[in-house]
């Protein structure tokens, strides 16, 4: 899964209309609700590993199972 984050907080963003989901770092913005997907990682040389910036990185769990966080409308 690619995605892109936004670095400089300054300022806000509206989020154009209409149904999607945009992955979760920090709250859900004003309008969207939390939701996210999980699923079981292969057990046999599992080499997940939490994100090296968290900061930077989705909200979620990773380590022998992947659960990432978005916020949708």
């Amino acid at each position: 899964m690619l995605f892109c984050t936004k670095i400089n907080a300054r300022g806000s963003y509206d989020f154009p209309a209409g149904d999607y989901c945009v992955i979760k770092s920090g709250d859900c913005p004003t309008g969207f609700s939390e939701g996210s997907i999980y699923w079981d990682d292969e057990n046999d040389n599992n080499q997940n590993a939490e994100p090296n910036n968290p900061r930077y990185n989705p909200a979620g769990t990773f380590n022998s199972n992947t659960k990432i966080e978005f916020c949708c409308r």
